[in-house]
């Protein structure tokens, strides 16, 4: 697993990476901080698997300011000195708490604990995604990353939340058994298949489209209008 330590204490720090040495063999240290901006860098460049994490860094809460950085695959290991912040440790959902001086066997215990959980939330993740071969190679993407999919003459481009388009080399109707309706796609038209979760809003004119949060305007086929706005009514309205 990635790993990196969140720690403002150098020997505390050494101490954990010589425990790491010699007592783990899953874990593949990538870097360590000292406060929280530095902290916040090293986690956005490493995306990593596992932080080993003190609570208190020079004052402020690393659990409270750091949070929202890591990823939800990320499992956290909370090693500090403050046994009052195991609450708040486990209210969180960290992997495991263990407190200072550190016991090479409750080291163990946990980064077991931790990659046990990151096999777990890893395979989770890795069946929400969906691969494809584009013009460019192979794609790894979320399902809930793709906002649409338009047909491209015996092609089809995918969209992405983040505003990448990828032009794959199956047509849409292959694509749209993969991703189904019951996965939130929908095909509206024959050129385009929509993730509803994605939706801002439906115009009904003449012709009638739907309108996406990215602001793409999707035309709706007159024959799939009664059924788009049966969907529509399963939401709330007021």
């Amino acid at each position: 697993m990635k790993t990196i330590i969140v720690e403002d204490e150098l020997s505390a720090t050494h101490t954990l990476q010589r425990m790491l040495d010699l007592h783990t063999s899953c874990i593949k240290l990538l870097g360590t901080a000292a406060d929280i901006a530095s902290a916040e860098q090293l986690i956005a460049s490493v995306q990593p698997d596992l932080i080993f994490l003190d609570v208190m860094l020079h004052g402020e809460n690393a659990l409270v300011r750091l949070r929202e950085v890591w990823s939800d695959t990320t499992q956290i290991i909370v090693v500090t000195g403050h046994q009052e912040f195991a609450l708040m440790a486990v209210k969180a959902g960290v992997a495991d708490y263990i407190t200072k001086p550190i016991d090479p066997e409750e080291l163990n215990t946990a980064v077991k604990k931790a990659e046990k959980r990151y096999r777990s939330t890893e395979k989770k993740d890795r069946k929400q995604k969906i691969i494809f071969k584009s013009l460019a190679g192979w794609q790894l993407v979320k399902y809930d990353e793709i906002v649409r999919v338009e047909a491209d003459e015996g092609y089809a481009s995918i969209h992405l939340l983040s505003g990448q388009k990828h032009i794959v080399t199956r047509n849409l109707s292959a694509i749209a058994e993969v991703l189904t309706e019951e996965m939130g796609f929908i095909r509206v038209h024959k050129s385009h298949l929509v993730n509803f979760s994605h939706l801002a809003g439906f115009k009904n004119s003449r012709p009638a489209y739907l309108v996406m949060n990215s602001g793409d305007q999707i035309p709706v086929a007159q024959r799939r209008k009664d059924e788009i706005l049966d969907l529509l009514d399963q939401y709330h309205s007021i």
